[in-house]
């Protein structure tokens, strides 16, 4: 595609690959909704036009992909918690297909960046000779929170294609609270690794879920759907108990969220995948001597489900008055060009309106009752009016709070490694300090760095 664009002259500059996949795959379901006589296909990573049906995967290799994508996020629970405790829940920033998609084109060409580096630790952590003691030794791959999982897709593949010590089978689960995003991954995946599908080396499924409430539910969920689908005998049920097993948490996602839930972060996958052997590949944003800075760039994304709560599903109400001229709650004034004398004052005035409601960045520091050490940083939006829920006077959020909309933790690495110890459940812990990389970001170079969690003896708990 950018070839063609290139020799057409339709675009100036580069096409993120993100934007690309994305734009394609809402191209694909716009022609399948639409009943168009054309489909289109990606035939090893090639994408055509053809003909509907005539293409068709045989029924062997469907069976052998389970996608459950009902949504989990509800707007009257979010709105809950907006009023209630101030904050937007972070699985909700990605519950709206727009707002899915939106974060594909932000986050694309980071997680690529990231991705090389995630694939290395695989040796480089050593996690490789703990997992598997056998030469095609078959194993369960978990993807926890993956997005488009470009950084689980590549350690798939390299796994896949390792030459002689390859497994004979994967089982992969894919596990996300955002149904646009696990689709796109599932739809990624299933381009990129094809022939290991088709011959059944990589048996593959996704189900939405929250990971902190309902991971133990949508992994039975998925076995059923397998058992009725009888793509599987019966020793090898889907994640099957015997084979060793890796959980990827990739991303920063262990930083983006609500603070002080590593412990329970450890504790509920070890609950969900108890008495094997079990380790956990996880990324994370490393706190540098000095603080970083973020520029409020990316609000309009941010505000996307508030907006939404309160404008189209109203599970929100504001005090505004109907006849206020003002800009809506959750809306922000158009940046115009600053440098045009007949736009200073228009630009100056929406300025200001939006660092009233979208205050600076501010490094704050972080500590857990694990005693892990960090910096904070929170991304805010002040309210104008008061909210409320509708038909519910007893919860009120006043006008002048602040409603957390995204956090952003950067750990003292060695606090981490030792207040996940500390835990009691994972008891070793493989971290190299000289194994970070730089991610260079619309915001600047930032460091990342991932480790692995494991037992103290492969298949034991506490």
């Amino acid at each position: 595609m950018c070839k063609i664009f290139e020799a057409h002259g339709v675009i100036v500059g580069e096409v993120p690959d993100a934007t690309l996949r994305s734009a394609l795959r809402s191209l694909g379901r716009t022609l399948k909704d639409a009943g168009h006589p054309l489909e289109l296909r990606s035939i090893r990573g090639r994408f055509q036009l053809r003909p509907r049906g005539a293409f068709n995967a045989p029924h062997t290799s469907k069976a052998r992909v389970v996608l459950l994508d009902a949504p989990v996020v509800m707007a009257k629970d979010t709105a809950r918690t907006v009023v209630v405790n101030g904050r937007l829940p972070f699985e909700s920033l990605y519950s709206l297909e727009w707002a899915a998609r939106w974060w594909e084109a932000y986050s694309g060409e980071e997680a690529a960046i990231r991705a090389p580096y995630e694939v290395e630790a695989w040796h480089k952590l050593g996690i490789a000779s703990r997992l598997r003691k056998r030469e095609e030794e078959p194993m369960c791959i978990v993807g926890l929170a993956p997005g488009e999982g470009i950084g689980e897709i590549a350690i798939l593949k390299m796994i896949l294609r390792n030459g002689e010590s390859t497994p004979s089978r994967i089982h992969y689960l894919a596990v996300d609270s955002s149904p646009r995003l696990l689709r796109d991954h599932i739809g990624l995946l299933r381009e990129t690794l094809a022939p290991e599908i088709e011959s059944g080396r990589l048996i593959c499924a996704g189900v939405v879920t929250d990971i902190f409430i309902g991971l133990t539910s949508a992994i039975a969920e998925v076995q059923d759907e397998f058992r009725r689908r009888g793509p599987l005998s019966t020793e090898d049920d889907f994640l099957h108990t015997s084979w060793p097993m890796l959980v990827t948490y990739l991303g920063n996602c262990l930083g983006n969220g609500e603070p002080d839930r590593e412990d329970r972060f450890f504790s509920t996958v070890h609950s969900a995948f108890p008495n094997r052997p079990l380790e956990l590949l996880v990324g994370v944003s490393v706190m540098r001597e000095e603080s970083d800075e973020y520029d409020r760039t990316w609000d309009e994304f941010l505000l996307q489900s508030l907006h939404h709560l309160l404008e189209t599903s109203k599970s929100l109400e504001s005090s505004q008055p109907n006849q206020s001229e003002e800009l809506p709650e959750f809306t922000l004034p158009r940046l115009l060009d600053y440098n045009r004398e007949e736009n200073k004052a228009k630009y100056l005035e929406a300025k200001k309106t939006r660092d009233d409601r979208c205050p600076p960045v501010i490094a704050r520091p972080y500590f857990t009752s694990s005693d892990i050490e960090g910096q904070i940083y929170s991304f805010e939006y002040r309210l104008t009016y008061d909210l409320g829920i509708p038909d519910e006077r007893v919860h009120k959020r006043p006008k002048g709070s602040r409603v957390t909309l995204y956090n952003v933790i950067k750990y003292k690495m060695p606090t981490l490694v030792e207040g996940i110890k500390k835990g009691g459940i994972f008891k070793k812990v493989k971290y190299l300090p000289d194994f970070h990389q730089a991610v260079r970001t619309s915001n600047g170079v930032r460091e990342y760095a991932v480790f692995s969690a494991y037992f103290g003896k492969q298949g034991q708990g506490k």
